[in-house]
């Protein structure tokens, strides 16, 4: 796709040269450097400053405005999970107490987080504020999921995980093991289809980000074979409830997704 775009720049070179875009060569280096964006869900925050490259884009059809956001396409950006910076792990004093025993249930063997409980800990060893807790807690579980330390795995959509699963040490040792491994490796090479083919049905609006949409279709559609996981869509907005691209989640209030979760318009198809 890169290639046959940057082919069509080079044909119209002439043509486009009068809109404004300075030094093509640099231009064209700049393009295939848009990835810088990708852990920022390939957006450009409104009043940012726009690189020439992603004016260019945009002028091509290959990016997208947003209420001042410009979401730069799949062309010259693959949108890769955010980078959560976490205070808090698994293995801290004040965490580890409240993770079960991987065979703490016979019936649904692993290691589950009392997050309530922990946060409500927290408060006391830490000095946090209920609020802050709550967030730090988010950060955590956010960054774990991405690295694939944390879960929240279910091979059914019918049978809710007992909560968020961590899977270091002997807490891997579980019967649906491979199947953990097969729905992270599935999530990290699916995202930027995922997140992309998912926005249009997303409202950028107080909680939209827990609207319904048909998920799993979409997912099926990716190339990535069946879904593994029959929570892969809450997983993943709930990881995200620990990055900046929702905005103003708390105790009391849902959050207010931001692109490139949510789209009003439907981009076209690439």
């Amino acid at each position: 796709m890169r290639k046959s775009v940057l082919a069509a720049v080079v044909l119209l070179g002439g043509a486009v040269g009068y809109l404004g875009f300075p030094n093509w060569v640099g231009v064209f280096h700049g393009l295939s450097s848009l990835d810088r964006y990708a852990a920022e869900g390939c957006v450009i925050a409104p009043y940012a400053p726009r690189p020439t490259s992603a004016k260019l884009a945009l002028a091509l059809g290959q990016a997208y405005e947003h209420e001042g956001w410009l979401l730069i396409g799949p062309a010259f950006c693959t949108i890769v999970p955010p980078q959560i910076t976490a205070t808090l792990k698994a293995t801290d004093p004040d965490v580890a107490p409240f993770i079960t025993a991987v065979d703490r249930n016979p019936e649904y063997r692993g290691c589950f987080l009392n997050s309530y409980a922990m946060r409500s800990a927290l408060e006391v060893s830490r000095g946090w504020s209920e609020e802050r807790a709550f967030q730090e807690y988010l950060r955590m579980f956010g960054a774990g999921v991405f690295s694939g330390e944390w879960r929240f795995f279910s091979e059914s959509p019918l049978s809710t995980p007992p909560s968020v699963q961590y899977m270091g040490g002997e807490c891997a040792n579980v019967p649906y093991a491979e199947a953990l491994q097969e729905s992270h490796r599935d999530m990290i090479a699916g995202f930027d289809g995922f997140i992309r083919a998912n926005a249009p049905m997303l409202p950028c609006e107080e909680g939209g980000a827990m609207k319904y949409n048909p998920w799993a279709q979409v997912y099926e559609k990716l190339g990535q074979g069946p879904v593994v996981n029959g929570f892969h869509a809450f997983e993943v907005y709930l990881a995200l409830l620990g990055s900046e691209w929702i905005e103003g989640e708390s105790i009391k209030h849902k959050g207010l997704p931001r692109p490139p979760i949510c789209l009003k318009v439907v981009p076209d198809k690439e």
